[in-house]
Parts: C-alpha cells; structure tokens; sequence
C-alpha cells in the first residue's frame, strides 16, 4: 500500500469514527454562541469573521438545529485540513513525512 493511499484511508476512517461521534455530548459554550451566530447571519463578528456562522447556517439547515447540525462541519473541515497538510508536508519533504504530519495532527 502507497503512503498516499494509507493517508487517505486513515483519515477517512476518522472522519467517519468523527462523524458517528457527533452527537454524544451536549455543546459546549463557543459551539452554542457560534449557533447563535448562525441564527442572526452578519457580514462580520467581534472577534471572529462570518465564515463558521454560514457554514452551520447550512448545516443546521440541511439536518436541523441540533448537536449533529451545529458540528456536521468540523470533521469535514479536520480532514481536509489533514490532506492539505499531507500534500505541503509530501511536497516540500517526502510522502513518509506527510503521513508522520497528518498522525500527529489528529
């Protein structure tokens, strides 16, 4: 197996292991505030740009406004920040060195 192919599937296999995860605990302070946001959509935030409150905008949309709906995106968004981090570190290292970036990310 290429090291490509063993990334891939380590980090699918955590997204899904994430994503089965989502609903075992009630949501914490800056999750509940983020949903907040989510509610009442602004251009911007004190202290954070609108992005995260678009994004749980449509997820809570799509599977409604509870713990699954307010967190569908951050195991999305952890894997594909676990490939781009494989792909810089392979890039500029070597494919061993990515695989060793993405396990001690996650």
């Amino acid at each position: 197996m290429t090291t490509t192919r063993a990334v891939w599937l380590f980090i699918a296999a955590l997204t899904v292991v994430r994503l089965s995860m989502l609903t075992t605990t009630d949501l914490e302070f800056d999750e509940a505030h983020y949903w907040m946001w989510s509610e009442r959509l602004a251009p911007a935030y004190f202290s954070k740009g609108p992005g995260i409150a678009f994004a749980m905008r449509a997820s809570t949309a799509i599977f409604g406004a509870k713990e699954f709906g307010v967190r569908f995106f951050s195991p999305l968004l952890a894997a594909g920040t676990s490939l781009l981090l494989f792909y810089f570190a392979r890039r500029l290292f070597s494919a061993t060195a990515g695989l060793w970036a993405v396990i001690a990310l996650n």
